[in-house]
Order: C-alpha cells, then sequence, then structure tokens
C-alpha cells in the first residue's frame, strides 16, 4: 500500500474592509441653490496602501469646492488608510438651466492592501429632488384619555416649504373604536372621501 501525506496550512489574510455611504444636505433644491454631498468611506478591516474615490457630478450641479484636495476633476486619493471613519464633503450648485424632477449623484470607492492587491470597488448614490413641495406633517391631539361617547379632535398641520404642491393627499384612518363626526378640510379648500374609517382628504394647489 501507498502512503498518503497530507499538510494543512492555515493563512491569515490581512484586508481592508470599506463601506461607503453617501447623503445630501438637503432633499430638495431649486436652480442656484448651494448644497452639499457627505461622503463616508469607513474601515473595518487592515490597513490599505491606497484609496480612490471617484464622484462624477450629475450634470444639473457645478463643483465649488471639496474638504480635501482632488487628484483630479472628481476623484480624490489618499494612501495608507487605516481602520476607522473617514468622510469627504463637496459643495456644489444647481445650474440655472437644471430640468428633471430630481437627479442622482454616483459614487465609487476602490482600494489597495497592503500587498498592492486592488479589491473591488463598492459605490453609493443619493437623489435631490429639483424644485417641487417639500412637505412636513405632525398630528397632534389634546387629550390623552377619552371616555365613552366624548369627541376627541385630531390636528393635522401640513407644512409645505417648497414650490406649489398641485394635488396633496391626506389619507388617516381611525381606530375601529372611534367614528368620523366631522373636519374643517372644505373651510380651507379641502374635499374628503369617507369610507367606513378610512378618511381622504385633498387639497389642489397648496402654496409653498
Amino acid at each position: 500500500n501507498g502512503v498518503v501525506s497530507v499538510a494543512e496550512e492555515t493563512a491569515l489574510v490581512r484586508a481592508p474592509a470599506f463601506t461607503l455611504k453617501k447623503t445630501a444636505s438637503v432633499d430638495n433644491v431649486r436652480a442656484g441653490d448651494r448644497f452639499l454631498y457627505y461622503l463616508w468611506y469607513n474601515n473595518t478591516g487592515a490597513a490599505a496602501s491606497r484609496v480612490w474615490l471617484n464622484d462624477s457630478l450629475p450634470g444639473q450641479v457645478t463643483f465649488l469646492t471639496s474638504s480635501e484636495p482632488r487628484a483630479g476633476d472628481f476623484n480624490w486619493t489618499w494612501t495608507s488608510v487605516g481602520p476607522g471613519t473617514y468622510m469627504l464633503d463637496l459643495e456644489v450648485q444647481v445650474r440655472g438651466s437644471a430640468t428633471g424632477a430630481y437627479f442622482t449623484n454616483f459614487a465609487t470607492l476602490a482600494y489597495a492592501d497592503e500587498k498592492g492587491y486592488v479589491w473591488a470597488p463598492i459605490g453609493a448614490s443619493v437623489d435631490t429632488a429639483l424644485r417641487g413641495p417639500v412637505l412636513s406633517l405632525t398630528l397632534t391631539s389634546p387629550r390623552a384619555t377619552i371616555h365613552a361617547n366624548e369627541t376627541l379632535t385630531y390636528t393635522y398641520r401640513i407644512t409645505n416649504a417648497g414650490d406649489v404642491a398641485q394635488d396633496l393627499w391626506l389619507n388617516t384612518t381611525l381606530d375601529p373604536a372611534l367614528a368620523y363626526v366631522s373636519d374643517t378640510a372644505p373651510s380651507i379648500g379641502g374635499s374628503r372621501t369617507v369610507a367606513g374609517n378610512a378618511v381622504r382628504i385633498r387639497f389642489q394647489n397648496m402654496a409653498g
């Protein structure tokens, strides 16, 4: 019988482990507005010998400045990036000729380990609305407790900090223990539809 020799080894791989996240300082912009893009590139692994970040800005904005110097038109490079949390911010301005309902900014990050091996790039993106309404909604009630057959009033406050909202719907479903009585929507230009405990109120041309 032959002799079979088996050898086993364990190798320790020291690799960087990056995540990339991208956000904007505002959700809704108009022509001429300035705002910031924030890019977080966090390393939870070993040190990277080199990191490349590319951010191809959408055509609706113009680059103004960044928190760190660029290596090229839309790229930044760092060396010896150890474990930790890092952030790059870019200031941009919306072009006067910008069109569309929204625009998307894509960014990619690539990195090399301590041996120079380049790992697969990762990406992140963020959408920003161009013009349009900017709505907020609050719901309050003056009473914390209520007894049978008593009247309870809910107050819905809608605020528009953007452009005119041509059509706006407020949909609410009442608790089964409650019965709809009335609302003030018609007095402020709204119309209502009530089906059981579902109340649907529509407003048109709500100014900002």
